[in-house]
């Protein structure tokens, strides 16, 4: 997660493809929640792509902000396709 908020910090980021499980003792939904309560990346599209396939855990991702949620394996058309129409 750190290494996230330093590409966050220097570069512009448009969208993030985010898995739930991270090294460390922070996971993805603590990402999601750092740039949604900083203004400077309200725009950011935040796309969960994950091993977790619970409807709780959809709905956890929906509340710590992210756009979309894809349960893994996602097909790398669909994702191709999401990531066109997300930016387009």
């Amino acid at each position: 997660v750190s290494s996230a908020k330093e590409y966050l910090k220097k570069d512009k980021i448009e969208l993030v493809l985010l898995d739930l499980s991270l090294k460390g003792n922070e996971d993805g939904l603590v990402l999601a929640r750092y740039i949604r309560e900083n203004d400077k990346w309200n725009k950011v599209i935040i796309t969960a792509v994950t091993a977790h396939a619970f409807v709780f855990d959809r709905e956890k991702c929906i509340e710590a902000g992210c756009n979309n949620f894809f349960t893994k394996p996602v097909r790398g058309n669909t994702l191709i396709k999401h990531i066109e129409m997300a930016l387009g």
